[in-house]
């Protein structure tokens, strides 16, 4: 626990890639705000399908940037998601 706080974690890995590429995750707390032991599993398989069905839309747009249809500086950005637990 630091001075203010906050509780940080740490994973430590048996075999960690060299060099690995690092990515901050902005929204973490808002997941944490949704998610309770009882919708957790819907949480993660929705979140799961969204993030794939962007994947997807990513690749598309790479595609249509590699034919000269779109700008090379189009991409595909999502910056939040809106869960509906129901």
């Amino acid at each position: 626990m630091s001075d203010n706080n906050t509780i940080y974690f740490e994973i430590s890995k048996n075999n960690p890639t060299p060099n690995p590429q690092t990515y901050r995750i902005v929204f973490v707390q808002d997941m944490l705000n949704a998610v309770t032991s009882d919708n957790i599993d819907k949480f993660i398989h929705e979140f799961e399908m969204v993030l794939r069905s962007a994947m997807l839309m990513r690749a598309i747009n790479e595609g249509l940037i590699a034919e000269g249809k779109a700008s090379a500086d189009s991409k595909i950005e999502m910056p939040y998601y809106d869960w509906i637990d129901d």
